[in-house]
């Protein structure tokens, strides 16, 4: 049980810290006020793109290829998926600042740290999505290539990196002045 006031780094040190099979760089923090919130701003969204649908039928507008009951489909798709809550963070950064950015711990949040991961999931646009184990020798571009090249509809200008955290990051090969590094730290 959390103490009134206590603060994530607190609690940590409480519990005795982490493990060496711990992957800090994964941990997943959830809260139930985030779960709420995002639980909101997705009816807001499915709201609006009901809005928007029943619009474009009347009017004509829009993709016609789509039926009325197919956009209904995936509204409720939208709605029944759970929001998770989670609140991306730095975890090694936070632990490393001595208080400062800490975390006021909250009823219902949760702290999970999975095991050292030692794998990388290519998803998407890709000719065969799948895990591959982690080399640090391979770029980004490599990785891609391994699981058969883009295909056809991919979208080149929108490649992301997901982090172990949960932060995201563009991926660009280098092609531009305003580009991230083509070799992006995996």
């Amino acid at each position: 049980a959390i103490k009134r006031g206590e603060t994530l780094t607190q609690l940590i040190e409480r519990a005795g810290g982490f493990t060496d099979h711990a992957f800090i760089e994964g941990a997943v923090f959830t809260r139930q006020e985030i779960r709420q919130r995002e639980r909101e701003r997705k009816q807001a969204l499915a709201q609006e793109l009901q809005k928007e649908i029943a619009g474009n039928m009347m009017t004509g507008t829009g993709d016609s290829m789509v039926s009325y009951s197919e956009m209904r489909t995936l509204l409720a798709d939208l709605l029944s998926a759970e929001p998770v809550g989670r609140l991306i963070m730095d975890l090694p950064k936070l632990l490393s600042s001595n208080g400062a950015n800490d975390i006021q711990l909250k009823d219902g949040d949760t702290l999970h740290v999975p095991s050292l991961s030692d794998s990388i999931s290519i998803m998407g646009e890709v000719q065969m999505a799948t895990s591959y184990r982690f080399d640090p020798e391979l770029t980004v571009g490599e990785y891609i290539q391994q699981s058969g090249g883009i295909k056809e509809k991919a979208d080149e200008e929108r490649i992301y990196i997901v982090k172990a955290n949960g932060a995201i990051e563009p991926y660009n090969d280098g092609s531009s002045w305003f580009s991230f590094s083509g070799n992006s730290q995996l």
